[in-house]
């Protein structure tokens, strides 16, 4: 079992010593408090991101949703469309309209303005509970042994996956998701309308969100061994003294219910790509004259 709490911080004059962190609407105090970073008497591994609570597939969720907000995470400030159509030619510049397909968030103290502050706690980033377990059994001249180990208790970030859809970088490939973001066809997608450079424009998918955070948890099935060996009258036709053969896999699969590619991510709390372990065959022949 892990659990992580900071004790002590060189002096810096800030409240808990604090270095680094962000600031976000508490709902219990009703004031904004410092979250992450590292602080004295704090957990240094959560993880905070914007709350997605849905797509605007309808024109009635367009006027409900935006009507009376402003968003000011995107590169410009994010405006019903009527409230977009009636400024001047020059206040345009800096605003964009939401349309059908863009992403509405949780407006955490209801100012009608979504900003830095409206950031929800996602979880712990490093695993709470690890280990491992296995099995060995014999049944007459076979033998089967297996190996497990699991991760329990955090959440990872999907990085890849949102990258990939707000066409970040358009010169590369992307995943199949991407036959899964709303269309005017596709009206009940999972994911948002599928923007060029959306890092530039309305950051659906490039604002850090529980749309892409996953739970961690997995059962890695690390190991699985079989062998047999020929009855000793069989191994002595053969002019030997004994004789064995097995079969092992390693690396089989994960039982798990995340997006990434593979569970075990490469870095605290986030997926930035990489390559999983790679599934492994190996057949033993052991003689003995």
């Amino acid at each position: 079992y892990n659990k992580n709490k900071i004790l002590k911080l060189p002096f810096n004059g800030v409240e808990n010593n604090r270095q680094g962190g962000l600031q976000v609407y508490d709902p219990k105090s009703k004031e904004l408090i410092w979250v992450g970073g590292n602080q004295e008497g704090q957990d240094p591994n959560v993880a905070y991101a914007y709350e997605a609570i849905g797509i605007i597939r309808t024109k009635e969720q367009l006027d409900s949703y935006a009507l009376q907000l402003k968003d000011l995470i995107g590169a410009r400030t994010l405006v019903h469309p009527d409230v977009y159509n009636a400024l001047s030619s020059s206040e345009k510049n800096l605003y964009y309209p939401l349309a059908l397909g863009d992403v509405m968030w949780k407006d955490v103290n209801g100012d009608g303005i979504i900003n830095s502050y409206d950031r929800v706690y996602m979880g712990n980033t490093v695993p709470r509970w690890t280990g491992g377990f296995g099995a060995a059994l014999r049944w007459k001249n076979i033998n089967l042994s297996t190996r497990f180990d699991y991760a329990l208790g955090y959440v990872a970030y999907d990085g890849p996956r949102a990258w990939f859809l707000g066409m970040m970088q358009g010169t590369f490939n992307t995943t199949t998701s991407v036959f899964d973001t709303w269309t005017p066809e596709n009206p009940n997608a999972k994911y948002p309308t599928y923007y060029w450079a959306d890092q530039l424009f309305k950051n659906n998918t490039s604002r850090e969100s529980s749309m892409f955070y996953n739970k961690g948890n997995y059962l890695a099935f690390r190991e699985i061994n079989v062998s047999y060996r020929l009855p000793k009258s069989i191994a002595n036709r053969l002019k030997m003294e004994d004789l064995s053969i097995s079969a092992t896999g390693q690396n089989l699969h994960y039982w798990s219910k995340n997006t990434l590619f593979s569970p075990e991510s490469g870095s605290v709390g986030q997926n930035g790509g990489g390559y999983p372990l790679p599934k492994t065959f190996i057949l033993g022949l052991q003689l003995t004259f």
